[in-house]
Order: structure tokens, then C-alpha cells, then sequence
């Protein structure tokens, strides 16, 4: 049996994936991939803040906005994604390998960002942005000089709210990962692997998913930042990336991870009698062989990894790609590229989740410009 259109665009998503029909679709959803923003802005790396419908961005100029999506639509407004600016001085992507991240607190989202000292541009520190009435206000994060590319912990209304980062003058190509409290930062420390790398907070814990090198090959650890234990979670073969550690409802909200696998394949891992096992591997049924920026989403009451997939290891504005979604659920054989045929080179995805269900964005380099992508994915409406 094939999905129809009418189960993929009217079913919920718990009719979608019962097992009844665990099976390919066909090929009767049409891909909706659209232009939704002003390729003028040079919008780049935009981070989605889902509570809020909106978005926070890095322009070359080193100018950090915040921009507005339609919880409705989808859409980005104003299309050139500057309804609100931030801050100046922020250091270039191209230096620290990351733009300005969220990050939630006791009062709401924050925005964490790498910035310059100074106007000479030669040394970085961690900066913070804070919403105060109808301006954001920056400042300086205390004991955050040389450190760069900060990731915020996602957990709303946490009281002690973190930062993981890199600790390091732009010169030194050997950084640490290093991690504080966000408004307290005497609590804080290096991480202690020095090849720790790709690290993210795992959801409602003090503790970052990483990877290390063991026997020299990397594979997929936590560190919990308040007892200092590093917790080894894969064993088997192949050169671990891009892992991330979230809650799963359709695991009873057990906390599972996904992780890429020489680069070519992801493994969705779950705890079973104290054993992380891999209980899924996820290969978009694409002719490019390479995963790149693979992520989890939860939609009504499933989880579901969108990637892009290519001919390189590693994204740039020279390889082409596309952009697939499936579920982790090991009895549903799902696979849907919801990025348009046509050959494009695709660069940072990203979901926001609208009433009418969730899409996918990616943005497309073309000389001095980023064009930014919509796409929808077909799972139907939010549920309330």
C-alpha cells in the first residue's frame, strides 16, 4: 500500500505512522520549496526561537537581528529579516564557525553571540542580548573573553540557564570546549576531552552530548557539568558527528539521541536495560551519499530528523544537496525529500513548526546573496 494524498495531507501524524502503514510514500505529495525572503539581506545562519515566531541572524557586516515568522504561514517578516537590531560588532561567522544561538531563561529567550573587543577586530568575547520592553539590550558576558561560537541550553523557564562554547584566541586552531551558567558565571569549567567536539545541550539536563576520541575513533559521550563524569554512550564502529539528545513521545518521553556514522548514515540510539542501542539507521534513499546538519523535530507526539544529504562531507557554497525528512520510529520505513529537484546548493536547514504543520528552510548561496527557502513537509495541521 502506497500513502495518499489525502492521508498525507488531512491524516494527524499518529494515523501517519501507526504501523499499519509503515511503508514508502508514493509519489503523490507535491513538494512546495518557495523564496520567502529578500535576497538583498544576505540573511545567513538564522536560528528559529519557536515560542516567540521569530528568528535571530548574523549579517558580514557583523550586525546581529532578530526577525519575525508567521506562526500561520511560515513566512519570514519583514522579508529582509531586520524588524529589530541587536547588536554591532559581532565577529564573522567565517572565524568562529557559528552565529548568534538562543538561549531560554527564567524571563524568556536571550540571544548568545561571539562579538570583538574592540573596533580593531582582533580579539573575541561572549556576548548576550536581553530583551528589555521594546529594545534589546547587550552587554558583555563576564568571563567570557577569548571564548567564541556560544550554544544556550533550550529548556523554558530554567532558572540557572547555560552556555556551552570555545575557549581561545582566533589564532589558536587547538580551542577548548568550555561551558558557564549564563547569569552566574563563576559556575563553570573546560570540558575535559580536549578533542571534545559538536557539543549541544542535552533537553532538561545540565549535561552537554558530544563526541570523543576513543581507541581513534570518535564516538558519542555526555558530560554532566555538576559531577564532571564523562559517560562513553557508543561503542560500535565508524566515525561519530552531529549528535543531539532530546525527549521522545513516542518513546514515553525517554530521552533518545541520533548521530551521524561516517558521515553516510544516522543512527537513532535508545536506552535499552541500561545499553545505549542503535534501534534505527536513517539513509535518505538519495544518489549523494553524505548526511550534513542532520536534526531532530518533535510534531505532534513524534519525532522525526530532517538532513540534508550530498556529494561532500562537509556543506559548502560549491556542493549541491538536498533536503530530506524522516521518523525515528524503527517500524516506519519513511522517507520524503521535501527540498525541490532542481540541483541548488543548500545550506543551513532549519524547522519552524506553523498551525498548518512543519517547515523546513534552507538557504540558497548565489554570489553575494542567501536566498532563503520555505519547504513544506505534508505531516498535516498542529493539533492543539
Amino acid at each position: 500500500m502506497l500513502f495518499s494524498r489525502r492521508a498525507l495531507l488531512l491524516a494527524s501524524t499518529a494515523s501517519l505512522l501507526a504501523p499499519s502503514h509503515a511503508q514508502e510514500p508514493g509519489p503523490d505529495f507535491e513538494v512546495d520549496d518557495q523564496v520567502i525572503a529578500d535576497p538583498r539581506a544576505k540573511i545567513q545562519d538564522f536560528e528559529f526561537e519557536q515560542l516567540g515566531n521569530r528568528f535571530v541572524w548574523q549579517d558580514k557586516d557583523g550586525n546581529i537581528w532578530v526577525g519575525n515568522l508567521s506562526p500561520v504561514s511560515g513566512n519570514m517578516y519583514p522579508r529582509d529579516g531586520k524588524a529589530e537590531l541587536v547588536d554591532t560588532l559581532a565577529a564573522g561567522i567565517a572565524a568562529t564557525g557559528n552565529g548568534p544561538e538562543w538561549v531560554y531563561g527564567p524571563n524568556g529567550a536571550d540571544i548568545v553571540y561571539t562579538k570583538f573587543t574592540d573596533a580593531t577586530r582582533t580579539q573575541f568575547q561572549l556576548a548576550r542580548a536581553t530583551k528589555q520592553g521594546n529594545i534589546w539590550v547587550p552587554t558583555i558576558q563576564p568571563g567570557g573573553l577569548n571564548g567564541n561560537a556560544p550554544i544556550g541550553s533550550l529548556n523554558p523557564n530554567d532558572p540557572a540557564p547555560l552556555i556551552k562554547y570555545f575557549l581561545g584566541p582566533p589564532t589558536d586552531k587547538r580551542k577548548f570546549m568550555a561551558w558557564m551558567e549564563l547569569d552566574n558565571s563563576t559556575v563553570g569549567g573546560i570540558v575535559p576531552d580536549s578533542t571534545a567536539i559538536a557539543g549541544r545541550w542535552v533537553e532538561g539536563q545540565r549535561s552537554i552530548i558530544l563526541t570523543i576520541t576513543v581507541n581513534e575513533v570518535r564516538q558519542v559521550a555526555t558530560y554532566d557539568v555538576d559531577t564532571g563524569v564523562m559517560t562513553q554512550l557508543t561503542f560500535d564502529p565508524g566515525e561519530k558527528n552531529n549528535p543531539f539528545m532530546w525527549r521522545a513521545p513516542e518513546f514515553n518521553n525517554e530521552l533518545v539521541f541520533n548521530a551521524t556514522t561516517s558521515g553516510t548514515f544516522i543512527g537513532i540510539y535508545r536506552n535499552i536495560g541500561g545499553v545505549w542501542t542503535r534501534i534505527k539507521v536513517i539513509k535518505p534513499p538519495s544518489p549523494r551519499p553524505f548526511i550534513l546538519s542532520p536534526e531532530p523535530f518533535v510534531f505532534n507526539g513524534y519525532s522525526f530528523i530532517f538532513t540534508m544529504v550530498g556529494l561532500e562531507t562537509m556543506t559548502s557554497d560549491r556542493s549541491e544537496t538536498d533536503v530530506w525528512i524522516a521518523p525515528i520510529d524503527p517500524t516506519v520505513n519513511f522517507y520524503r525529500q521535501v527540498s525541490s529537484p532542481e540541483p541548488m546548493v543548500r545550506m543551513d536547514p532549519e524547522v519552524f513548526i506553523t498551525d498548518q504543520g512543519p517547515f523546513i528552510y534552507y538557504s540558497q548561496p548565489q554570489g553575494r546573496f542567501r536566498i532563503i527557502h520555505r519547504c513544506a513537509t505534508g505531516l498535516g495541521p498542529r493539533r492543539n
